[in-house]
């Protein structure tokens, strides 16, 4: 039996921001497929961003074939990634070429204004990415982010338009559909996945305005900080920071997996763990036979 789905964002939970994956957690991902995990990759990244820092290093420790889905670009696309490479499962076509057009005037005119009205220094000028993401970065030092977002936003009057504005990081902005988020994601894995078997969804930026934020309202998902500290009881752990946190946090996973062919059944409890960091995180699994096996006699 399928143990579950692991989703997890890429920047700053399994990579540091724009570095690549580490030989230990590429290890690391290929026992958990072998244990059976499904494992999704979710990002605001394209793909092209994405290959080279995340799957193929999976692949170069692997030794036999493997199978790992990836939506980019906050879930507007879908791709597989497995031996022959990455195809398309679902890429939708999001903006026609007139719209991404009049959108990047709109934004560049809307950033041209915000730099010389409140001193906004823009890092990046828009770019697009697949088609489905208007993407630019800002210097942190300028605004406040939240105050950043809210003010393109009603600048490009989004909720008229259809669109939503975002904030990835410290200093990324994105603009796209309002459908775009990885809320519709993460309730499509839910939906794809057997029904009592646990979705994990891994990230660091669950503060508002961060675009894991949305992760916390899908029903059946447990999300897992390697973020800033929350008192929300919506988080189901938080093992550390970044990379070092997700690493003890799969780790500990694969040895529960591994220990036991019996199903993983995740419920959040109210035991605290201090880790040797300092950071906090719930004893939130519990080993159980699905319901087709006897009982232990």
């Amino acid at each position: 039996m399928m143990p579950g789905s692991i989703a997890f964002d890429v920047d700053g939970t399994i990579t540091r921001r724009n570095g690549t994956i580490g030989a230990g957690m590429a290890r690391l991902f290929r026992e958990l497929m072998r244990e059976g995990w499904r494992l999704v990759a979710l990002t605001g990244q394209a793909l092209e961003n994405v290959r080279p820092r995340v799957l193929e290093p999976v692949r170069a420790v692997s030794e036999d074939a493997f199978e790992m889905s990836v939506y980019t670009c906050e879930g507007a696309r879908l791709w597989s990634f497995g031996p022959d490479g990455p195809s398309a499962v679902f890429s939708p076509r999001w903006f026609s070429s007139s719209e991404r057009e009049d959108l990047s005037a709109r934004t560049a005119a809307m950033l041209a204004d915000l730099a010389a009205s409140s001193g906004a220094r823009v890092l990046e000028k828009p770019v697009w990415w697949e088609e489905s993401l208007l993407v630019f970065k800002v210097g942190p030092e300028t605004l406040d982010r939240g105050a950043l977002v809210q003010q393109i936003a009603v600048r490009l009057d989004v909720g008229r338009c259809g669109l939503r504005v975002g904030a990835a990081g410290r200093t990324t902005i994105v603009i796209t559909r309002s459908l775009v988020h990885k809320g519709r994601a993460l309730r499509e894995i839910r939906h794809t996945t057997p029904a009592g078997a646990p979705v994990l969804y891994l990230a660091d930026e669950f503060t508002l305005p961060g675009n894991d934020r949305v992760a916390l309202d899908v029903r059946g998902i447990f999300c897992v900080s390697v973020g800033e500290t929350l008192a929300d009881p919506r988080i189901m752990a938080q093992p550390g920071l970044g990379p070092r946190g997700a690493f003890r946090f799969l780790s500990a996973l694969a040895r529960s997996t591994r220990k036991s062919s019996v199903q993983i059944d995740l419920q959040a409890d109210s035991s605290v763990i201090p880790s040797s960091e300092g950071a906090q995180w719930r004893q939130v699994w519990h080993l159980r036979r699905p319901p087709s096996h006897a009982p232990e006699g």
